[in-house]
């Protein structure tokens, strides 16, 4: 049963209802959606709620001292400040975003607002629906990939800068982006496929035998991809669970783990502690150091010497 528009739970009867969907952490506070549209705020010094928005689901982020949460059980994006106050909402299937602006696509329909006060900016209408939407902000780009296969690349204004075609048989469910020699290279993952592009030309293609990919990082010029293959019943608890690493520029195997007898959930980057985790059903956690990953770990950019005349 749907909770209606998103308001404010009351603190007398709180009632977390369904199972965590997204989180996101910042600073002390975790924020957390649940299948039921439940849109919870933990304090985790205190291990408190502090506060509940019921009609609010989907995947959870932030910007600054915004929260954005979407699409819920009605197909309705929300933006919310602090308090919570819900500012504004739109609908939509999937949304990314800038520091200033909230990217939503509504079929092949993708629409550009402020983020703050939700003020309409720009419309572009792709060839057909949108599955996949992301902002890359060192090339300050929108990349949406629909379900003809083909990527469109647009400005922050959602003027049509080029278009990428990966050549994927089905279709595409992530877009991950780096930069090499200051240009923006991009990834499409499709199934158990991944294809590597750039600017007129596909760099490489890969398919792999661990099972479909279900979610990818990309640092350091590496691929961390997450694979499952499910056993028939095709349960979470079932199969084997891989992280496969991928030179992001040539698409060779660096290696591959197994993670876990059933599917894997993350990962999770923590820089502080430079580790990468991944979790299973039964709450056991595969870690990965990354300390040595550049820009990991804190490092002197040496010192600032000044003279100053007599």
């Amino acid at each position: 049963m749907a909770n209606g528009l998103p308001h404010l739970s009351g603190v007398p009867g709180l009632e977390i209802r369904g199972t965590a969907l997204s989180i996101f952490v910042n600073g002390e506070t975790l924020l957390c959606t649940t299948s039921r549209d439940n849109l919870v705020s933990i304090d985790t010094a205190r291990g408190a709620c502090s506060w509940m928005v019921e009609g609010a689901g989907g995947r959870v982020t932030g910007r600054e001292d915004l929260i954005i949460a979407g699409p819920d059980i009605r197909g309705d994006i929300v933006v919310l400040g602090d308090g919570p106050l819900i500012r504004w909402l739109c609908p939509g299937g999937l949304y990314t975003a800038s520091d200033g602006s909230l990217y939503s696509a509504d079929g092949a329909v993708i629409t550009a607002h402020t983020l703050r006060e939700g003020l309409f900016e720009a419309l572009f209408t792709a060839d057909s629906s949108v599955c996949a939407l992301e902002y890359d902000p060192c090339e300050g780009v929108v990349l949406a990939a629909s379900r003809t296969g083909q990527i469109t690349i647009l400005g922050q204004d959602l003027a049509w800068l080029d278009l990428l075609f990966p050549n994927l048989s089905g279709e595409i469910r992530g877009i991950r982006s780096f930069h090499s020699r200051r240009e923006l290279h991009i990834i499409a993952l499709a199934g158990g496929r991944a294809v590597c592009l750039r600017a007129g030309e596909i760099l490489w293609s890969r398919s792999l035998e661990a099972g479909a990919i279900t979610n990818a990082v990309v640092m350091d010029a590496k691929l961390y991809l997450s694979v499952w293959e499910p056993d028939e019943c095709g349960g979470i608890d079932s199969g084997e669970s891989s992280l496969v690493i991928l030179d992001a520029l040539t698409g060779d195997t660096v290696s591959q783990t197994t993670l876990f007898g059933a599917k894997a959930f993350g990962p999770v980057i923590d820089p502080d502690a430079g580790i990468m985790e991944h979790i299973s059903w039964d709450g056991s956690i595969h870690r990965l150091d990354i300390s040595g990953l550049p820009g990991i770990s804190q490092c002197s950019l040496g010192t600032r010497i000044v003279s100053e005349s007599p």
